[in-house]
């Protein structure tokens, strides 16, 4: 049997129903905003490959491990601290863990594409093998970015509120399309940008950095947001003439020249401020 996730989420929100009562083949379960879910019951459902439980408050992942077949599993948004039961289900392709209280992670899923641990306890990811097959990665106030350097194959990285202040030991992940960088304020080296070729995405909101030189070589730009930094020269940007979006607000440019013939560009966001001239 194959419930759609919306059926599940409206039949027990709120505890509208027993969910001893629940089809035991369903293969797609949704459990959102339910803080009387005892975790027993949920995984039992054998048959799962599609489980969220996100905002129930839940603690322990008793009997997860029976789960065989799950293959996305969405637990954001609740009290878990620890997820070694997890580390059984080898054939994840998708986790969730945003938002709980995990300090450690050491799971070994090699079949892992995607994997959120943004806001959690986890600030050093020293010793930590991620899975090589990961494409995006979400992580925030990490303080060392060196274990990620092997990710060879990633796609999308989102790194929030760090310590880190260049990204040098990311320079070989050069399929990268998506890169998220926001609320890092010791940030100011970007210049290992040059060799991603491939990317579609940058925000580096509220940082330190200075210099966009790196800029020059990323032609497949579509997206770039660069508001709150130390910027004066945008020289770089008039290579980029894939960009549709632009927003430098909050910076220190000069210049507003480089930005005048991007003729893809739909929307762009300038606020031109000089403390250099008084303007």
């Amino acid at each position: 049997m194959n419930i759609q996730p919306c059926f599940l989420k409206n039949a027990f929100k709120q505890n509208q129903i027993d969910l001893k009562t629940a089809i035991t083949n369903t293969t797609k379960i949704e459990l959102n905003e339910n803080n009387r879910i005892e975790s027993n019951i949920i995984f039992s459902f054998v048959n799962v490959s599609q489980l969220a439980i996100v905002e129930n408050k839940l603690c322990k992942l008793t009997n997860i491990s029976h789960l065989k077949n799950l293959v996305t599993l969405n637990l954001a948004c609740n009290q878990i601290t620890d997820i070694q039961e997890i580390d059984k289900l080898k054939n994840l392709t998708h986790l969730d863990l945003y938002g709980n209280f995990i300090q450690v992670y050491s799971l070994n899923l090699p079949k892992l594409a995607y994997l959120d641990l943004n806001k959690n306890n986890l600030q050093d990811v020293q010793g930590v093998k991620f899975s090589p097959s990961l494409l995006t990665l979400h992580l925030s106030a990490v303080q060392n970015i060196m274990p990620l350097q092997n990710l060879c194959n990633i796609t999308e990285l989102i790194l929030e509120n760090t310590q880190i202040v260049d990204i040098s030991p990311l320079q070989f992940l050069v399929d990268m399309k998506t890169l998220i960088m926001v609320k890092n304020e010791y940030l100011q080296n970007i210049t290992s940008l040059k060799h991603y070729a491939k990317l579609e995405a940058l925000n580096v909101k509220s940082a330190a950095i200075e210099s966009i030189w790196a800029l020059y070589f990323l032609k497949s730009l579509v997206f770039l947001q660069l508001s709150n930094c130390k910027i004066v020269d945008i020289h770089p940007l008039k290579y980029c003439t894939n960009l549709k979006f632009l927003d430098l607000q909050w910076n220190l440019i000069m210049d507003p020249d480089p930005i005048q013939n991007l003729s893809m560009l739909i929307t762009y966001i300038y606020i031109y401020i000089c403390i250099l001239t008084g303007i």
